[in-house]
């Protein structure tokens, strides 16, 4: 044998670097000079695979800056591309090294030594200034120089490149390696084309599809080895299954032979075709399993031309243990075994088996223990995409001495290798069952006729004897079923020796598939399905039993434990099963094994063997309506064995086989594919041989008398006054539902009638189909109808027969009647029903009562809409329920019964399709008058219009009650009752064209739909729509009948009669008016012209096309003044601003105010059901943040319980586009929603399930834990966040789809609101905090009271922190709500005077308050402000008080009453919690996460853990407000001086540290001496309230700093020791010796409490942000970083902060402004709000912005300041006039202060003044800031529309401002 080949060890970096050179080379090299240094250079060189082929790593590198080039990835920044001579191109590089050094590079292509196979490119040093990238100011660079420089790059394969950078390195600083640096370079490039899963599929992808199809022939010692692995089989049958792995998807097996290490044995079904399996168990070498391997590893390939390989790979032990080698010769083979199955099979053995001659040796490989490995894997497909994995592997690490189970826990680790694989191929489960199901039934169509072996031939016949032809119905008894479509029958055969007397059972069934398929899903005992359902009732074991030899492939034994109830046992059963296959029929016999056969479960149980025989036999049948069809019959006979009686037994057969095949016809039901089959059948057939239809007389006869009879009926209702048609609620907005009374009878007749989209044979037979599949799923799911049979007679009679429950204490109803349907014309179709008696329904059988009906539907064919056949449908029934049932009873249930025709109507619906045939007509017309000319006039009159009823509407609004999320609405209601306006505003998914289009469509269904009136049309019908003949806009009269009622019933309807307009308003504007047609009508009862009180209109909709009469007598008229406002915005969107006022008319009908309030809140609703309409037709994968919420709140609007919004869920998952494809592609998110929504509190259970393979179960666990999410977060986004930590599913969803976290957010937010637990939950909790802390510190206050003199300076102490603690708190409320107006000022100061701020502050964060405008903070961050308030002025010195009480008593030797050290307890435990959820608050808001991911995340992910760290944080809090409170009071013992010393000396040590630092200013933007005053305060407040609580969250830069909090932190205990210290050691006598024992003890106690939990938070934390504990960066150098490394969101946050943060990089922030400004406007992003443009630099705003500096040109066009419509500019966003620009030219201020002006109105200015010239008449600094005094007079000026020029100069002069005009 050949000397091995020894190869050098290789270990893998991350990323892969080989540093080929480090050692120096000196004196042979030029040298430079800088800075009066001598530099040498240095040579390095490194390679590096980059995961990119070559030519497109030179793309690139070179050509292309895009994204990647101009973004900052992992410490390189790539300056601008330049193009120099020809094609070569140049690029800057900037490799940032540490925090001291910027390796500035320039490269250039060397096109003459490039080829084909090898580029180069040249690599040169670049000074610092030549960058335009900009350096972080606190940056010291180093000078850095390359010479030399080279970049190779060479193909490698699998699309990979070898990059090799060569260059000659010198540093000025010896502290930086030149090594280092270039090692940067390498790993930065590596990190940004990193794509190792692309490469690690392209080596397996190149196995599968070139070495298995081209590997080299099997050697004599492969084919060997391979024999040896099969054969080592039939040992493995000793192992034991390994204890809780019976129902695992993998099952593993342990066997320890008397000699040799253990072997391990896994048994799984792998989710992956098995080609890709073995690539995945042969490719060795891929990134992902050289991460995952502790030790080295190498692979080679083909020794000696073989398909053999050798993989060396080391293991390391722990402690002394020498490092395990482990070679192994690996070999692999593919075959068809004996039973015809092709095989995969690996193998593999030591390295010292191999007999070849090539072999490889690691280096140092004599210092290593070489151990043994072996084993096998078996694969077999089960179908194209699915595999049996069989893997073997035994492991020998030469280690004795030790335990056997040391042992068996390396062979368990072992085979954790065949659940990492399982998990990662895991897909869903139906889908693999589906695949798996398919294959089998293909194998079983294949194998056809083919003969049976001995034994299984035996069975069959075993199973057959009670299932021959000619017994197979003689001695059936015929069983009561509980599925129509199942028959059962039980049978007494006499008994076999050894078997006990019991009953065989037999049932049958007719399913929708094949035989073949209903086979292999029986076959397949153990699919996933059947696992999850075992699971389910928690059965103990479901397990195939392998047989490791002679398996074949049409068999297999099942062992089965089912779950007993006590005291009974568990039932076994293992029983062999079988199938054979024949020509249109499968056989699947099925017998209980011997006894001596076993099944290993893993654990012992308590158990019974049971006994069963039995046969399935499927028999293919004729294929109904493109559905398979086949009979199943199942044949068993089971004995449960044990004590149980045999009459027992008995009882339950009939289920054994019941079950089974209702599973089965439920797993394979297709019934709306059938139903629409044969109903198309009876259809066409219909209607072809209706002219051929023969009735006889008595058919005719009934015919006519039911036809005439109702026919009579309708007319005469309409005719005569006395007795007419009563027009009834319908819950169906397009079915009008009516009753009249019949003379001489009590019994009501009914009408209801609509129009449906379907032919009129299609919704005959649809109706008539009584034995439809649909009807019986119906009948179920209702309950009511008991029976139902239809016994057809000819081709259009049938007898139908049905039972029905009318109520528990009523008999039941039965009805036996006729049907028979007859053209009466080519375009008439009706079918009457009539009652008959048959004897072969006896009346009164099963004691039923026979009721009687008449019932008659006409159908009558409409014209067509758009290929859409339509059908006015008439359907009249009289029913009587006979027996002692009132009549008026029976005629309330009228409604119910006609409500049929809703059922039909929705079935045939197609109202989108109509809905947009007629719109897409309308929007021609519309775009066509929109490229017309517009009429000065016409739009001028539409302007004055809109504008009178915008002044009205704009006075005196207030919220609605109930409000959509995405609509700004305002409504108002006179005093009397009568009048009433709102408003609405909302942005609408959808073109100008389509919104106007379907507001003009005034009959349209989604109209009907959304508006819910009685009726609405248009008295001139849409063909004969015109333009006026004076004008170019739109025109018609509409009129509508609407509901008034608020509770009450007795309301009359309102009518109102509107002339309708569409006016043009320039290009992108359309106005849709309505008026009413005729002013000045008084609101009277409408009489009829004819005097029957009756009026007829030529009404046109779309479900009802012709003339009918309605009465109007019931009805007032009403008037409404309504303009729609529709404006195209960016994005394909329209904004919609409607305003509406009504008078409903109280003369005649009083009506209250509320009543009134509540119609227009109506009205105003309506606006969000719009927007709601045009959402749910967009597809998801359109689908943005803002759709996301909008979903959300379309599933919480108009809902007020859990089963509303459960309800309303299904209703938006059936009717939004979006979410049907959603749930289509992800169909477990329908239960995920479903429970998400309910809001019930559950535990909560992590999920940690793949998305594609969730269950519906696993979904509602991940439903369910959202509840426990919400609960433990203030806000709903940190809930959210936790909630997707926890479940992979959910993160999933959130990468995939942006929109679907900020949906759930908005979910949270109403599911707390409405929750019992939620909102209010919370907000009784923190009241209960602050008022238990507060009443314990009154109670404390009236004993210092009552403590006489000693205890009054105590007395007065606690009372002046409370008191301060008020006032503080009222001080708060008033400046942060000193511009929202006395009444909420009012409201604010009342909450806070009470103490219950806090908890009042937690209520808005909860619910999800946005900040106000002009408010100077958010609501989190007003929530920490309180609270740091409430510690600093009340908590601590509370707490200082009583334990200051507490010492002095016992300094005088005194007792302590119980109260006191309850009130201190409570004081600390609020305390501490209160700092602790302060902190927990902040670290787990999202935003603050995303924004500053290097300080927040410290609190973990998972919910348990995060409420343990909360526990350990307040904890931590409570000890250390003790300690801290204990050294103060100690030091002031001796004398207070000595405390107030200690504490003013630490706060100006902390102080003089921020000074010398240039931290001194805080974060808030204030400034001047206002912002040094209060960064004082700010400071020692934050410092002192960090001394004594240890708020972890003051670490923050901002704050504290990490450092010094740390040493604050540690600092009370310490110097508690020292002093106690000293104390003991007689070198100070500070304590009083009553008191120092105590102080001793409580030290200790407190000490070990607090560095305990101290301990346990650091081990809890996230670890990656303990550092931050030990930081030393600064308050701006945080800001500054933030901003230059950040992305838009971040750097926004710039503005945020005080100035002085930011001052230096002023020119970074105003070019980065400038740069993106107009791209903000047009995407707006969630951070470009309102409130955060306020705060942006007026000079930093691009010029060319006419929202801000309004341009010649628009001036022109209109009036300056005034918008399209020539009126002034009320801007939500502020708006700069040149009287602004004049105020705050060179002065910064916020803009939230210039909100002030943005009721000027630029027109009254001089539009062409430039602001910048003007600005020197401000004068100096005085004269502006004086001006600024005077914004509060401008304030109260009028609005600008209402002035005239002269007007508004003289007001102006009145005030002192003229100057600023003039």
């Amino acid at each position: 044998m050949a000397t091995p080949n020894r190869v050098k060890r290789s270990t893998i970096l991350s990323p892969p670097i080989d540093l080929i050179k480090k050692s120096p080379s000196r004196g042979h090299l030029p040298k430079r000079t800088h800075r009066a240094t001598i530099e040498t250079f240095e040579a390095c060189e490194f390679e590096v695979n980059v995961h990119v082929r070559m030519h497109d790593l030179r793309r690139k590198l070179m050509e292309e800056t895009g994204e990647r080039g101009e973004s900052r990835s992992r410490g390189i920044k790539r300056d601008v591309v330049e193009k120099t001579s020809g094609s070569e191109s140049v690029v800057k590089w900037t490799v940032e090294h540490t925090k001291t050094c910027n390796l500035f590079l320039r490269l250039s292509l060397d096109e003459e030594a490039s080829s084909e196979t090898e580029i180069n490119i040249i690599v040169e040093s670049e000074e610092p200034e030549n960058f335009s990238l900009p350096q972080s100011p606190t940056r010291r660079h180093v000078a850095v120089h390359v010479m030399n420089g080279s970049i190779v790059l060479r193909p490698l394969p699998y699309g990979q490149t070898k990059m090799v950078f060569h260059a000659q390195v010198s540093v000025s600083n010896k502290h930086v390696k030149p090594q280092d640096l270039i090692k940067k370079v390498g790993s930065a490039i590596y990190d940004i084309f990193k794509q190792e899963d692309v490469i690690d599929e392209r080596m397996k992808e190149e196995f599968v599809n070139v070495v298995i199809p081209n590997a080299p022939p099997k050697t004599e010692s492969e084919s060997l080895m391979i024999k040896k692995a099969i054969a080592q089989i039939k040992e493995l049958s000793k192992a034991k299954r390994i204890a809780g792995t019976v129902n695992d998807s993998v099952e593993k097996f342990l066997w320890r032979p008397s000699d040799g290490a253990a072997w391990g044995m896994t048994y799984s079904k792998i989710d992956v075709a098995a080609p890709k399996l073995m690539a995945e168990i042969l490719v060795l070498d891929t990134y992902a399993k050289m991460r995952s391997s502790k030790g080295a590893r190498q692979l080679w390939r083909n020794l000696d031309g073989s398909r053999s390989m050798q993989c060396s790979l080391t293991v390391k032990l722990p402690g002394a243990f020498q490092e395990r080698l482990i070679e192994l010769w690996v070999t692999w083979d593919v075959f068809v075994d004996e039973q015809g199955r092709e095989t995969y099979i690996t193998a593999n053995a030591p390295m010292e088996e191999y007999d070849g001659e090539t072999r490889y040796e690691l280096e140092g490989r004599e210092k290593m223990v070489v151990g043994e490995s072996r084993g096998f894997d078996i694969i077999r497909p089960l179908s194209d995409n699915t595999c049996e994995w069989t893997r073997v592997q035994q492991a020998d690490l030469k280690i004795s001495g030790l335990p056997k189970s040391f042992f068996n826990m390396i062979a368990r680790h072992e085979l954790n290798f065949t659940n990492a694989v399982t998990e990662k191929f895991r897909r869903n489960e139906d889908v693999v069952d589906r695949e798996r199901l398919n294959a089998l039934a293909e194998k079983m169509r294949k194998s056809r006729g083919k003969d049976l072996d001995g034994d299984h031939q035996a069975l069959l016949e075993r199973c057959m004897e009670t299932f021959t032809e000619e017994n197979q119905n003689d001695g059936w008894a015929k069983m009561e079923s509980m599925h129509r479509d199942i028959r059962v029958w039980m049978r007494y055969f006499p008994p076999k020796a050894g078997v006990r007397s019991v009953v065989t059972g037999k049932a049958t069934a007719v399913l929708d598939c094949s035989a073949e398929e209903a086979a292999a899903w029986v076959f397949d005992y153990c699919s996933n399905e059947r696992m999850r359902t075992s699971l389910q009732w928690r059965n103990p074991a479901r397990v195939r039993v392998r047989q490791l030899e002679d398996e074949r492939g049409n068999e297999a034994i099942f062992a089965t434990v089912k779950k007993h109830p006590y005291p009974l046992d568990d039932r076994e059963v293992i029983a062999k099963f079988l199938w054979r296959s024949e020509e249109g029929k499968v056989w699947l016999p099925f017998e209980s094994v011997k006894k001596n056969v076993e099944c290993d479960y893993g654990i012992r149980m308590r158990k019974v063997r049971a006994f069963t025989r039995g046969l399935w036999l499927m028999e293919n049948l004729p294929d109904l309506g493109g559905a398979r069809q086949c009979r199943v019959t199942l044949v068993q006979l089971l004995d449960g064995g044990g004590l149980i009686p045999t009459w027992v037994v008995n009882l339950s057969t009939k289920n054994a086989v019941f079950k089974p095949v209702r599973d089965l016809l439920s797993k394979f039901r297709q019934d709306s594919m059938v139903d629409s089959a044969i109903q198309k059948e009876e259809s066409a057939s219909m209607q072809e041989r209706w002219q051929l239809e023969e009735y006889s007389e008595e058919e005719e006869k009934m015919i006519n008398i039911m036809y005439e009879k109702f026919e009579r009926k309708a007319r005469a209702g309409n005719l005569l006054k006395s007795n007419k048609w009563k027009v009834l609620s319908s819950p169906d907005a397009f079915v009008k539902i009516e009753s009249i009374n019949e003379e001489g009878s009590s019994a009501a007749i009914g009408k209801a009638v609509t129009t449906v989209d379907a032919s009129i044979f299609d919704c005959a037979v649809w109706e008539m189909d009584k034995n439809s599949r649909r009807t019986y799923k119906s009948d179920a799911a209702e309950g009511l109808t008991l029976e139902r049979h239809l016994l057809r007679l000819n081709s259009h009679c049938a007898l139908s027969h049905y039972v029905l429950d009318v109520g528990r204490a009523l008999r039941k109803r039965e009805w036996l009647t006729k049907q028979c349907w007859q053209m009466r014309d080519k375009d008439t179709l009706i079918v009457a029903y009539w009652d008959v008696d048959d004897e072969r329904f006896p009346a009164g059988k099963n004691n039923c009562v026979r009721a009687t009906s008449a019932t008659l539907w006409k159908y009558e064919k409409l014209p067509k809409v758009d290929d859409i056949p339509q059908t006015k449908v008439t359907y009249w029934q009289q029913i009587d329920l006979k027996g002692r049932i009132p009549f008026f009873v029976m005629n309330t249930k009228i409604v119910w019964s006609l409500s049929f025709l809703s059922t039909m109507r929705n079935h045939f619906d197609q109202s989108t399709n109509v809905d947009a045939t007629r719109r897409t007509k309308i929007k021609v017309d519309i775009k066509e008058e929109l490229l017309g000319g517009v009429e000065v006039e016409a739009e001028a009159e539409a302007l004055n219009r809109f504008e009178a009823l915008n002044e009205l509407c704009a006075a005196n609004g207030e919220r609605p009650s109930r409000c959509f999320g995405l609509t700004d609405k305002y409504v108002h209601a006179d005093i009397l009752g009568n009048k009433a306006h709102g408003r609405a505003t909302v942005i609408v998914k959808a073109e100008l064209e389509e919104v106007a289009a379907f507001f003009w469509d005034f009959t349209s269904r989604a109209n009907y739909e959304i508006y819910k009136d009685v009726e609405r049309y248009e008295e001139e019908s849409e063909s004969d729509k015109t333009k006026d003949k004076d004008s170019d806009a739109f025109t018609k009269v509409v009129v509508r009948r609407e509901k008034l009622d608020h509770g009450h019933q007795f309301h009359r309807d309102r009518l109102f009669k509107s002339k309708m307009s569409l006016q043009k308003m320039g290009e992108d504007c359309i106005l849709i008016l309505l008026e009413p047609s005729e002013r000045g009508k008084s609101a009277l009862p409408l009489e009829g012209l004819d005097g029957s009180g009756m009026r007829r209109k030529r009404k046109t909709s779309i479900w009802s096309r012709k003339t009918f009469t309605v009465s109007d007598s019931e009805c007032l008229r009403a008037a409404e003044d309504v303009a729609v406002k529709l404006k195209r915005i960016v994005g394909g969107k329209t904004n919609l601003e409607y305003l509406c006022k009504i008078d409903i008319g109280s003369a005649i009908s009083h009506v209250s105010r509320r009543t009134t309030l509540s119609f227009i809140e109506k009205r105003v609703e309506e606006i969000a059901d719009i927007t709601i309409y045009f959402q749910r037709k967009f597809p998801f994968e359109s689908y943005s943040v803002e759709d996301g919420q909008a979903v959300a709140h379309d599933i919480l609007w108009k809902v007020d319980s859990s089963t509303s919004r459960v309800e309303r869920l299904q209703e938006v998952l059936a009717k939004s586009k979006g979410m049907k494809e959603l749930v289509r592609r992800h169909p477990c998110i329908t239960a995920m929603l479903t429970t998400a929504v309910e809001g019930t509190l559950h535990m909560n259970h992590t999920v940690d399930t793949k998305l594609e393979c969730l269950s519906d179960a696993e979904a509602k666990q991940i439903g369910k834990n959202l509840v426990p999410a919400l609960m433990t977060e203030q806000l709903a986004q940190a809930g959210v966040y936790e909630w997707k930590c926890e479940n992979r599913a959910v993160r999933e969803l959130t990468e995939q789809y942006e929109w679907f976290e900020p949906m759930i957010v908005v979910l949270g937010k109403g599911i707390v609101k409405a929750a019992a637990w939620g909102l209010m939950t919370r907000v009784i909790v923190g009241a209960m905090l602050s008022l238990t802390d507060l009443s314990t510190d009154v109670i404390v206050l009236m004993q210092f009271w009552e403590g006489g003199e000693e205890m009054k300076r105590y007395r007065n102490f606690a009372l002046g922190s409370l008191m301060v603690s008020i006032f503080l708190q009222s001080l708060l409320s008033l400046v942060q709500n000193r511009k929202q107006g006395f009444g909420m000022i009012i409201m604010e100061v009342l909450i806070a005077s009470v103490g219950l701020k806090p908890p009042w502050d937690a209520y808005r964060v909860a619910s999800g308050a946005e900040q106000l405008a002009n408010t100077l903070f958010d609501p989190i961050t007003e929530l920490t402000v309180g609270k740091g308030i409430e510690m600093f002025t009340e908590s601590i010195p509370s707490i200082l008080i009583q334990l200051s009480a507490i010492m002095s008593r016992l300094e005088r030797g005194q007792d302590i009453t119980t109260s006191s050290i309850i009130s201190l307890a409570i004081s600390l435990l609020t305390t501490g919690f209160v700092s602790a959820t302060l902190s927990y608050d902040l670290d787990t808001d999202p935003r603050r996460r995303a924004f500053n991911p290097e300080f927040y995340g410290y609190v973990p992910d998972t919910g348990a853990l995060r409420a343990f760290l909360l526990f350990c944080m307040m904890n931590m809090s409570a000890s250390m407000v003790f300690l801290k409170s204990m050294l103060v009071i100690g030091l002031g013992q001796k004398s207070w001086i000595y405390a107030f010393s200690y504490i003013a000396f630490d706060l100006l040590v902390y102080l003089a540290q921020k000074i010398m630092r240039r931290d001194y200013t805080i974060w808030l933007p204030i400034k001047g001496c206002w912002g040094v005053v209060l960064s004082g305060m700010f400071r020692v407040i934050i410092k002192l309230i960090s001394d004594f609580t240890g708020c972890i969250h003051f670490r923050h830069p901002y704050e504290v700093g990490g450092l010094y909090f740390t040493l604050n932190f540690l600092s009370p205990l310490f110097g508690m020791a020292l002093l106690l210290t000293l104390q003991s050691q007689a070198q100070l006598s500070l304590f009083h010796e009553n008191t120092f024992e105590y102080y001793k003890t409580a030290t200790i106690i407190a000490g070990s409490i607090l560095m305990f939990m101290s301990a346990l938070f650091l081990m809890i934390m996230n670890p990656r942000h303990r550092r931050s504990f030990f930081s030393i960066e600064l308050g701006w150098q945080m800001t500054r970083r933030i901003f230059l490394e950040g992305d838009d969101a971040m750097k926004a946050e710039v503005f945020d902060t005080n100035i002085a943060h930011w001052e230096p990089i002023r020119d970074n922030v105003e070019d980065w402004v400038r740069a993106n400004w107009h791209l903000w406007k047009y995407k707006r992003p969630d951070w470009f709000t309102d409130h955060w443009i306020a705060l942006v630099p007026l000079n930093m705003i691009p010029e060319d912005d006419d929202e801000f500096f309004p341009s010649e040109r628009s001036t022109k066009k209109h009036s300056s300041g005034d918008d399209e419509f020539g009126r002034a500019s009320y801007r939500k966003r502020r708006s700069v006039t040149p009287l602004e620009k004049v105020f705050f030219h060179n002065v910064e201020q916020p803009a939230m202060i210039r909100h002030s002006f943005a009721n000027f109105s630029t027109s009254h200015l001089n539009p062409e003044r430039d602001s910048r010239k003007v600005a020197p008449e401000v004068g100096s600094s005085s004269s502006a800031s004086s001006s600024l005094k005077n914004v509060k007079r401008v304030k109260n000026l009028k609005k600008a529309e209402t002035l005239d020029e002269t007007l508004f100069k003289h007001k102006l002069s009145r005030r002192g401002l003229s100057g600023f005009i003039n």
